[in-house]
């Protein structure tokens, strides 16, 4: 598609593209900006998520200026493999630890805990570790991952008042702490060798029994609960924790 847009060429007149690809369309010339074709149609930005308008309508951001319909909103959150979870015996150990149930996380702080209660743990004579996080480097993976940390401890881009102030901002003392937190959660509660993981190497981690928990697009949630080995109730779902600024998670589609 971005070949076919950078050459000029007259392959297709709609297509669904990746929402980082908004600017440089709109920008170069490449997406056509369909504020008057939505008026003439009856189309209402109203109709949509503010969140997804935001992501992959507007540009730029925060303006009225519309280059594309939201099609395909996700959002990052997180499986876990319930039938572990409830086992007495893991209950008692869990509460005896940190005096509380081993059940769905309701800050960061506790996903970490238990990604490292799990970790290096044998359940039913096999090694299993924590969790599968986002860390790939190829393309946005670490981004798409270590952001559902920073938002959730005060990272901001830019301040919010003045376009291109970074300062205090994107190194505002919280999001040291998000990043911080981040590393802790791989450094503690991740298999080996996952330092460039992403959608697919995430799935297949927990699919085969080697992790307690998968941060995911929910879009595979309905294969998950459809899969014979973790599906079928064996698996549960969770939104992205949240940390000392807030709840947020990070948008894809």
């Amino acid at each position: 598609m971005l070949n076919e847009l950078n050459s000029g060429g007259q392959l297709c007149d709609l297509m669904i593209g990746d929402s980082q690809w908004i600017g440089g369309g709109a920008e170069n010339g490449h997406y056509v900006k369909l504020n008057d074709f939505f008026d003439a149609n009856g189309i209402s930005m109203d109709d949509f998520l503010p969140a997804t308008v935001t992501g992959y309508a507007e540009w730029p951001k925060n303006t009225p200026n519309y280059y594309a319909l939201p099609a395909y909103a996700d959002v990052v959150g997180w499986t876990y493999r319930k039938d572990w979870f409830e086992r007495p015996e893991l209950q008692k150990e869990f509460m005896e630890k940190h005096g509380r149930k081993l059940d769905v996380p309701a800050s960061l702080e506790e996903l970490r805990d238990i990604a490292a209660f799990f970790q290096g743990r044998d359940i039913d004579g096999t090694t299993v570790y924590g969790a599968a996080i986002y860390t790939e480097r190829g393309s946005e993976g670490i981004t798409m991952g270590v952001t559902n940390a920073l938002y959730n401890y005060g990272f901001e881009y830019e301040n919010p008042d003045k376009p291109y102030d970074l300062e205090g901002f994107v190194n505002s003392a919280g999001a040291i702490a998000g990043l911080e937190l981040y590393k802790e959660l791989y450094d503690t509660g991740t298999p080996p060798g996952s330092s460039n993981w992403y959608m697919g190497e995430n799935i297949d981690a927990f699919r085969s029994g080697q992790v307690a928990m998968q941060m995911n697009f929910a879009f595979i949630w309905p294969g998950v609960e459809a899969d014979e080995n973790v599906g079928g109730g064996n698996s549960g779902y969770f939104p992205n924790p949240a940390g000392p600024a807030g709840q947020f998670a990070q948008l894809g589609g």
